[in-house]
């Protein structure tokens, strides 16, 4: 607490003041203030003391304290004295006031994470339900909703009541309604799942009103969904409405179908006359869209899950229904081609095929609603991305959509296709290719980035364009290409050139920092396998680290620590293959002056010892791209591939080294790659290469001759001089994760001790991220330098898990004999890719011993 004492103290300034506006600012201000410091011991006090301030204040003051409470959700796991918190907000039940007990009741659902095993607080929430009053019945409905939500005895305990309720006559309908929807996120065991089910047969009879119904159906069927074991009970239900409903009530048959859409991602459940009985319907929907979408979208989806005798139902249904690939209404035509395209890619046909592309072409060529247009164009690229599509079929129909001009309404939705279809087909590229070119030089308001992915693909040599057109261009269209230009591997010969129209600009200092350092990146994209090669290379690397590592130094510019890393690798990199081709340059030759092949001879040892001092330099740049996969933790999956790269190819320069001095050893293993696009297809080709070259050098017995050499360094050239996608991540990670370190106890990193007692201390973290993560497991590690004897220093490590993947805690209990410094850091270990990652986050503790 040393460390929050002073927001401790601001807090019960505001809360504690006579002006009101001033307690319900401090109140309101809470949520921000628990969240940039979410640290057991401060979010414990403030809420404490809110429960205090809800037992003894106003109504309107309970009611923002109340609201303030559900804005905490992740917090409040990290308060311990829950009892405390519900003896204090219980005391305001007793009261007469429903208003002020219907604020409890809505205080109690917003804590229900901590609350959740309280039976005082089950009593009270459970009698509430009777309340005629509709501010308590509301904050009542909140509780159990909330409260049925993580506790199965709670569910045991008020579904009696719920069933009264329900039953009776006398409820009015839209209280039941309220009350149904409870079901949809329930936690119960089998025996009161059971009872919810045949209550909810019992009022879908009872009951006349569509939103009842609507509501009922939906809340069933996501309770089936969430316990797994009633989803066929559920399905013969929804099937037995649908059945009676489909033509006298289209609205029902609708949210029928539309919840058998549902389980239909459970599809290993559904048995073979679920899917007959379903496809029967095919006949008798027609008349109605909205329904027969929501059909041929659930036939869609069990198409997807790829259930072998579900398959021969559905290429029945299929056939019988082709009619539809030229229906006149486009959202029953978009629906059916995905579904045609689900079963296509389970059970190709050359009938299916052809419709298919006759339909897709016609259905592109005309104006398409947008939402319409995506879902065509999405199933589109599935269909042409898979190999059972002829080539020249498939670059076919992406010629004629070509031939469309660039002012079609559906141009948007053909850029993302092609962008999509390129990454997965070379055939492709030079069609869209031409396509993107021509929307740059029309000036077309097409999205930047991915026009300038096409227009300048990986592994093309034409990346040339008319400079006047770059001069009309803004500077975010200029950046956007430049940006893509060393995504995509064309450093020198387009993103350089633009970034130096981008650098005559006013820019901000920072901005300008970055253009400068990105211009000295460009530049060092290697060409040709030589030393001056390698050290203008190098001189730029250089410079373009320096750049990127004064912007990670800034406040404004926390991403930039990759960008550093990125250049800091690929210079140890370039370092260590000019010192490699500097020793073994004298000894290469493919032939004698007068062109006649030079014999195979022996070559001296000092060879052989230049190429092994090479070898210390290698291993850093191996261990720099390391460190730098482990740090890409908010990178995508193409990013850590493409790193991956770059570690396996300087690894086979080891390698390759090793065989010619005759110390092989096991050679590195390309990991498969967890992204798919013709980058990575054509480069793990080219690695793969290299390997099977590399191994033939083995076996030599140390004796180096000029034709190994010669055979090393053709391998080594084609790695050097290989084009260098620069990943995702140097310029738009994923998400972005950070994590915030509190040490107790502690006051501004310093603490006093004794030499003779243990002291226990306590890291608290909180992981703060702009996507969800995987994250179950955090590894603390506590490096103690101790600062007369460093023989003392020692590691102390302590492996947690985190609660909600967000808050961890490690505990340390250390003796310290003499004043040291801690250092902690974090790494994370990712439950689903079993991987561990290193994080940025630090901490240090300095340590005074008292003798």
């Amino acid at each position: 607490m040393d460390g929050f004492s002073h927001i401790i103290q601001q807090f019960d300034r505001g809360i504690q003041s006579r002006v009101v506006s001033e307690q319900l600012a401090t109140v309101v201000n809470t949520v921000s203030l628990v969240r940039k410091n979410p640290f057991p011991s401060l979010v414990n006090s403030i809420v404490v003391r809110l429960s205090e301030i809800f037992m003894t204040g106003s109504n309107s003051l309970r009611g923002v304290i109340a609201r303030s409470l559900g804005q905490m959700d992740e917090q409040l796991l990290l308060v311990f004295s829950h009892n405390e918190v519900c003896r204090r907000l219980l005391m305001v039940s007793h009261c007469n006031d429903p208003i002020a007990r219907g604020h409890t009741l809505t205080a109690l659902s917003s804590i229900a994470s901590i609350a959740k095993e309280n039976k005082e607080v089950h009593t009270f929430i459970v009698e509430s339900l009777s309340s005629s009053h509709k501010h308590e019945f509301n904050g009542a409905a909140s509780a159990v909703s909330s409260f049925c939500r993580l506790s199965t005895d709670f569910t045991r305990t008020v579904i009696a009541q719920i069933s009264e309720f329900l039953l009776s006559s006398t409820s009015p309908i839209d209280r039941k309604i309220q009350i149904i929807s409870i079901f949809a996120k329930i936690q119960s065991d089998q025996e009161s799942t059971q009872s919810i089910f045949a209550l909810g047969a019992k009022l879908f009879d009872l009951n006349t009103d569509l939103t009842f119904h609507s509501t009922l159906l939906s809340s069933l069927t996501s309770l089936a969904i969430l316990t797994r074991f009633s989803i066929v009970d559920q399905l013969s239900l929804l099937l037995s409405v649908l059945s009676s409903t489909i033509e006298s009530s289209p609205s029902l048959s609708f949210v029928a179908l539309s919840n058998i859409c549902r389980l239909a991602n459970h599809a290993h459940v559904w048995t073979k006359e679920h899917i007959s009985k379903l496809g029967e319907f095919r006949h008798r929907v027609n008349n109605e869209e909205s329904v027969c979408c929501a059909l041929l979208k659930t036939l869609g989806i069990l198409a997807r899950r790829r259930h072998p005798t579900h398959m021969i139902v559905l290429q029945e249904v299929l056939s019988e229904m082709s009619p539809l690939y030229n229906h006149e209404s486009m959202k029953i035509r978009a629906e059916f081609i995905e579904f045609s395209v689900r079963v296509f890619v389970c059970s190709p046909s050359d009938l299916h095929r052809q419709n298919l592309l006759n339909s897709i072409s016609s259905s592109l060529s005309v104006s398409l609603p947008r939402e319409i247009g995506v879902k065509i164009c999405r199933v589109t690229g599935v269909f042409l991305s898979n190999q059972e599509v002829p080539d020249d079929e498939a670059v076919s129909l992406i010629v004629s959509l070509c031939k469309l001009p660039l002012t079609h309404p559906n141009s948007p939705l053909f850029l993302n296709l092609f962008c999509l279809l390129s990454q997965q087909r070379r055939s492709f590229i030079s069609a869209t290719s031409k396509w993107a070119k021509d929307a740059i030089q029309s000036n077309s308001s097409l999205p930047a980035s991915q026009i300038s992915f096409l227009a300048f693909p990986p592994f093309s040599s034409e990346n040339e364009i008319d400079s006047r057109v770059f001069v009309k261009l803004p500077y975010s269209t200029l950046y956007e290409i430049a940006r893509e230009g060393f995504r995509n591997g064309h450093w020198k010969s387009l993103s350089l050139p633009l970034l130096g129209l981008i650098s005559k600009l006013s820019l901000s200092s920072g901005a300008h920092d970055w253009i400068v350092s990105l211009t000295e990146l460009a530049r060092s994209e290697p060409t040709k396998c030589c030393v001056s090669d390698m050290q203008q290379s190098l001189s730029s690397l250089s410079k373009a680290k320096k750049g990127f590592m004064r912007l990670s130094r800034s406040p404004l510019n926390p991403l930039q620590s990759f960008c550093y890393r990125y250049a800091e690798a690929l210079e140890k990199t370039r370092l260590a293959q000019m010192q490699l081709l500097s020793s073994i340059s004298i000894f290469i030759s493919s032939s004698s002056p007068d062109g006649l092949p030079l014999p195979i001879r022996p070559i001296s040892l000092r060879t052989s010892s230049s190429l092994l001092s090479s070898l210390p330099l290698i291993d850093q740049s191996i261990s720099e791209w390391t460190l730098l996969l482990r740090r890409s933790f908010d990178g995508d999956d193409h990013s850590i591939d493409l790193i991956a790269n770059e570690h396996f190819a300087i690894s086979l320069i080891a390698y390759g080294i090793r065989c010619l001095v005759g110390k092989p050893i096991t050679a590195p293993v390309l990991l498969n790659p967890i992204s798919d696009s013709v980058i990575m297809s054509e480069t793990r080709a080219l690695l793969l290469w290299a390997s099977s070259s590399l191994q033939q050098l083995g076996g030599r017995d140390g004796i180096i001759t000029t034709k190994s050499l010669d055979h090393f360094f053709a391998v080594f050239s084609q790695l050097y001089t290989r084009p260098i996608f620069v990943p995702r991540l140097f310029f738009q990670p994923t998400r972005r994760t950070t994590i915030k370190l509190s040490i107790s106890p502690g006051a501004d990193g310093e603490l006093t001790v004794s030499h003779l007692v243990p002291v226990p201390i306590r890291v608290d973290g909180v992981i703060s991220t702009t996507r969800k993560t995987n994250i179950d497991t955090v590894i603390v590690s506590a490096n103690i330098h101790f600062y007369s004897n460093k023989e003392k220093d020692r590691v102390e490590v302590r492996r947690v898990d985190t609660h909600d993947g967000n808050f961890f805690t490690a505990q340390f209990l250390l003796k310290f004999k003499d004043s040291a410094q801690m250092d902690i850091s974090v790494e994370l270990v990712d439950g689903e890719k079993r991987k561990t990652w290193l994080s940025d986050a630090s901490a240090i503790l300095r340590v005074d011993v008292n003798m």
